[in-house]
């Protein structure tokens, strides 16, 4: 059985990949020609984008903008001006629904944090392809260290996958159980 949750998620990851393998393609063909020269903003706008997702300041922020931006407001409307009288009107400029909607996006962020580390992933490999195309304008010791990073990147990429994950985080970093 599927969750809501698995398919938000999904539909955010398929989004976000679609849109950033688009670009990729067209920067492979040659009709977008910016990422040939400025390849290295859009992986780490990408990477960034995913890390920041999953900061929980930035998300507490977040819901605190969205319950504050959509929320019912509360006035007080005097009836005459000067009466004692006096009634509170709540007024909710959102439906219930829309509200619902908002909050719910921002608890399945984590499609878009799997969505821009991995095209993050597609776009460091394409700026290091760029750089070994053209090695002898660079530094042996780049190629070195743009393969590095895109092998540790991919082990991540790969450690994160829900068959690896549940069968080896409880194992990962577990040291209660070491003795000395």
């Amino acid at each position: 059985m599927m969750y809501d949750a698995d398919i938000v998620i999904r539909k955010f990851f398929t989004i976000i990949v679609v849109l950033n393998l688009i670009g990729l393609i067209l920067a492979i063909k040659g009709v977008w020609r910016y990422p040939r020269s400025y390849s290295s903003p859009l992986c780490l706008g990408n990477l960034l984008v995913a890390i920041l997702v999953r900061n929980e300041l930035f998300g507490r922020v977040l819901y605190l903008l969205v319950n504050k931006l959509f929320a019912k407001v509360r006035r007080t409307l005097n009836i005459a001006q000067h009466s004692q009288i006096s009634r509170v009107l709540t007024i909710q400029w959102t439906p219930l629904w829309f509200r619902r909607a908002c909050t719910s996006t921002l608890q399945h962020l984590g499609g878009i944090h799997s969505g821009c580390a991995t095209s993050g992933f597609a776009w460091l490999v394409f700026h290091v392809t760029l750089i070994f195309k053209h090695r002898k304008n660079n530094p042996n010791v780049l190629l070195f260290v743009g393969v590095f990073t895109s092998v540790a990147l991919a082990i991540c990429i790969g450690s994160a996958f829900p068959w690896i994950r549940n069968t080896h985080h409880k194992y990962a970093f577990d040291l209660q159980n070491v003795e000395y």
